[in-house]
């Protein structure tokens, strides 16, 4: 039989937790990220790439993403894995949209250093940078989002 502890602050006691952890009776579990936090995230971080938006798409912008969003097949590519480092989203993954748009027009297409030091904040280079020019490996995604900026191209 398998219970559950919780922890209050004001009760932590080291000792007894690090019995626990010996005994086998600690259990770290993640943290589940639903649909809407992905969502809430995801437009925070893109929203610091907001000055590279093209003139043509800067009317259209926040509506794009929430149509991106909106579609079931882009918030799994978007969810975080067991696998990867992510608590909030799929960063890898993300940067792999938002490199497709930039090369539909929807960003300038500034080097790839531009977009990292925006959604990063920091002018060292990151492991994500790299993603931006990658696309996606399934093609009814590329289907499917070449379908949603259509929507806004005029």
């Amino acid at each position: 039989m398998r219970e559950d502890y919780y922890v209050r602050p004001e009760d932590f006691d080291v000792e007894e937790l690090w019995a626990a952890a010996c005994e086998g009776r600690l259990i770290l579990l993640p943290r589940k990220v639903g649909r809407t936090q992905i969502r809430k995230d995801v437009l925070l971080y893109v929203d610091r790439i907001r000055p590279l938006v093209s003139h043509k798409f800067r009317p259209y912008i926040d509506e794009l993403w929430e149509q991106i969003l909106a579609c079931d097949e882009f918030m799994d590519y978007l969810t975080p894995s067991k696998a990867r480092k992510f608590r909030q989203f799929n960063k890898y993954n993300l940067m792999r949209i938002i490199g497709v748009l930039r090369e539909a027009g929807v960003y300038e297409p500034y080097f790839d250093r531009v977009f990292n030091e925006l959604l990063e904040q920091t002018v060292k280079d990151s492991s994500y940078r790299r993603y931006l020019g990658q696309g996606f490996e399934n093609r009814a995604l590329l289907i499917k989002i070449d379908q949603i900026i259509r929507i806004y191209k005029h």
